[in-house]
């Protein structure tokens, strides 16, 4: 029953207003909608709308869960700075900025999610002795694989926005789970 804009529901008849109507013994307020005055239950797509808005919501949120169980925050502005501080220190040792990120970049597309294989491909291309080069190397492929991760839940995130928002039946609906693993050997 209504009373006061509020839904009641009861199994005790001798509570209810003798104009409450029936429901089924399942039902919770949830499952109810005032309109125009009248209590009647949600309609299946009503039911719906309700069911893509509460994953809706609850998305953004999942999202940014699952990437800070593998990469919390102080990692990932220390990432920021650690790239910053690999390629001015690489650009002092005379390497080239540009060809780097480049080829941090195709290692990272080809080899992700494996990262050894990755670093061992580009300590070879950039050969050196020099254990700050190498170590200088190796934190600037590590930033970049850790923020491809970052990148590819965000592509899992928009595929799975899309999926609700396009559903037209719960058996549309996905389930928010997400499948990128975090790079191995990090």
């Amino acid at each position: 029953w209504i009373e006061n804009n509020n839904i009641f529901i009861t199994t005790d008849e001798t509570i209810a207003p003798t104009d409450a109507i029936d429901v089924p013994d399942t039902t919770t307020p949830q499952d109810l909608v005032i309109d125009n005055g009248t209590l009647r239950l949600k309609t299946d797509d009503e039911i719906l709308q309700d069911k893509k808005q509460e994953l809706l919501n609850q998305l953004p949120t999942r999202t940014q869960e699952y990437i800070l169980k593998y990469y919390p925050n102080v990692k990932q502005n220390s990432d920021v700075i650690d790239k910053e501080n690999a390629e001015s220190y690489l650009a002092l040792q005379g390497l080239d900025i540009v060809a780097l990120r480049k080829d941090i970049a195709d290692l990272t597309l080809k080899h992700y999610p494996d990262f050894n294989t990755a670093l061992t491909d580009l300590l070879t291309k950039y050969q050196s002795s020099n254990q700050l080069v190498i170590y200088w190397l190796t934190q600037a492929l590590k930033a970049n694989f850790r923020s491809y991760f970052v990148y590819l839940v965000k592509q899992e995130y928009y595929t799975i926005k899309q999926a609700v928002e396009n559903a037209t039946n719960f058996n549309e609906l996905p389930e928010i789970s997400f499948k990128t693993p975090f790079p191995r050997g990090l």
